[in-house]
């Protein structure tokens, strides 16, 4: 086991789990920080942590596969449902830069709170408790969620814009990320990796 972020990242280049371009920000990102303190020896292994209220924090290597997917770029307007304990939204909001913003909802009001504390000096991030899918995402140019639908509602679909990007996973009890575009009104479906998600409570 890697004694270090710096070190663990490195594994995971060396796997081929992490792409190099990703290296610096997931560096700068010290998933320890973003790990509860009973968990803290785990912090540098790739595995799901449990935290809490059937709720968990995805494998590094899951995160990193979600953000190559979603792609965000400077000054994107990111919509996330699922902070879990920040560690995938810290790691966007510095992909996004201070042009860009984060907002992001929790369910569960000790989690929420808990982030919120741990992203505190992340000015383009807004923590909020609650669900966050009943709202309207025009705005968005990226979104992800972080919790499996049995199906994407078609509200999601049909408020979604131009050249905006939407990860999801899909399914039951094995989900299918999939990755949605809109372009020139037409909705595209991507379907890629399968993972083990927590089911999205509303």
């Amino acid at each position: 086991m890697a004694d270090s972020n710096k070190e663990f990242i490195q594994e995971l280049i060396e796997k081929k789990i992490l792409k190099k371009k990703f290296k610096h920000v997931f560096e700068e990102i010290d998933r320890e920080n973003f790990v509860p303190d009973f968990l803290k020896s785990y912090a540098y292994e790739d595995i799901v942590l449990h935290i809490g209220n059937s709720q968990s924090l995805n494998q590094t290597s899951t995160i990193a596969y979600l953000i190559e997917t979603l792609s965000p770029k400077k000054g994107d307007v990111v919509l996330e449902i699922g902070t879990g304990t920040g560690y995938q939204t810290a790691l966007i909001s510095k992909m996004i830069g201070s042009s860009g913003r984060i907002k992001t909802y929790e369910i569960f009001k000790d989690i929420c709170f808990s982030a919120k504390k741990k992203l505190k000096d992340y000015k383009n991030v807004e923590v909020i408790l609650g669900e966050g899918l009943n709202q309207d995402i025009s705005s968005f140019d990226k979104i992800i969620i972080n919790a499996s639908l049995e199906q994407i509602p078609k509200e999601l679909l049909d408020n979604i814009k131009e050249k905006a990007v939407l990860v999801v996973p899909v399914g039951n009890f094995i989900q299918q990320i999939i990755r949605i575009t809109k372009k020139e009104g037409k909705i595209y479906k991507d379907k890629l990796r399968e993972f083990k998600f927590s089911s999205l409570i509303s």
